[in-house]
């Protein structure tokens, strides 16, 4: 439990749910969170996509926000009111329409505690202009390696006290389920 007194209420954000490895990490994190007991919801910015289902399985509420590509400000406001509904302690979120989106929404509706996962390092402008534009709206940064936080720092000019290393976590009885090499090989050739 994350808290003796009281259960820590935490929105998770994230540009889609459809099938892809941001997004399957950020539905381990969000079902392993609230299997010790986090109060977990999810708001994904377009539609729910394919993986929606195994956070609604895991008890956790999804909310998609329906909006479209980048420019679509609605987005903001969509979040913001879903926020204020269902207020929570921490906003976490992933991929840069979510960042971006997050933390300008969750500073409108007074989330005390905003953190943005930073998961490639990217150097578009596209990319690079909006976070230089709102990274002061973030309390922290949590980066999936050391080279792409340090990329990121610096295109992006955040301070190294902002940033947190967190790799993935590797599932280590899929990794023991899965075919050996060989196996692997013979069964590729077969279906080739």
């Amino acid at each position: 439990m994350p808290d003796s007194q009281q259960t820590r209420r935490l929105t998770m954000a994230i540009t889609e749910l459809d099938v892809g490895g941001a997004e399957k990490a950020f539905v381990q994190v969000a079902c392993g969170l609230k299997s010790i007991g986090w109060e977990v919801r999810v708001i994904s910015v377009r539609d729910a996509g394919l993986l929606a289902n195994a956070l609604k399985t895991a008890g956790i509420p999804v909310t998609p926000l329906n909006a479209g590509s980048f420019p679509d400000v609605r987005a903001i406001w969509r979040m913001s009111s879903e926020l204020k509904r269902n207020p929570c302690d921490i906003l976490l979120t992933f991929l840069h329409q979510a960042n971006i989106v997050g933390r300008i929404a969750g500073r409108l509706a007074g989330v005390q505690q905003i953190i943005s996962g930073v998961r490639v390092a990217d150097r578009r402008w596209s990319v690079i202009i909006p976070e230089r534009l709102t990274w002061r709206m973030v309390d922290r940064y949590v980066s999936v390696s050391n080279s792409v936080a340090h990329v990121h720092q610096k295109v992006c000019r955040i301070a190294d006290d902002r940033m947190t290393v967190i790799p993935n976590g590797v599932d280590g009885d899929a990794i023991q389920a899965a075919l050996p090499a060989d196996r692997l090989a013979t069964a590729w050739r077969v279906w080739v």
